[in-house]
């Protein structure tokens, strides 16, 4: 496991309690959803919720396939490629998170593609003469 003794104990209490905050989010989003609040009142609290299921989701998958890695009777050798393999959705949800600014904010997504133009310069009109 990534933590032993205590830490154990404080890392599960601490994901328990990150995994218990979604319910505000989740829960707040459907009653936007069913009220008259503004839609960029409702497009917020969309992109609050999403970054924590994939935020908090990807950290409570991974521990949890962490902790079933470990009941199974598997070879040394197998558990550790699980175990690597357990960090993926910690990973998915920390790249997801710039989709998710760009598809559910217009001020993000004015704000990528400002920074984008000044990566990548936009195509000129190269005319190649005939003659």
């Amino acid at each position: 496991p990534a933590f032993h003794g205590e830490g154990q104990t404080l890392w599960s209490r601490a994901l328990i309690i990150s995994a218990l905050t979604l319910l505000p989010y989740i829960l707040t989003w459907i009653a936007l959803r069913s009220r008259t609040a503004s839609s960029y009142t409702r497009r917020l609290f969309k992109s609050l919720c999403l970054l924590m299921i994939f935020d908090v989701g990807g950290w409570l998958l991974s521990v949890g396939i962490m902790k079933l890695i470990y009941t199974v009777d598997i070879s040394i050798n197998d558990r550790f490629v699980l175990s690597f393999l357990a960090g993926w959705p910690v990973h998915f949800g920390l790249a997801v998170k710039p989709l998710i600014y760009y598809f559910t904010s217009i001020e993000y997504r004015a704000a990528f593609r400002n920074q984008l133009s000044c990566i990548i310069p936009p195509q000129q009109n190269i005319r190649h003469s005939t003659s």
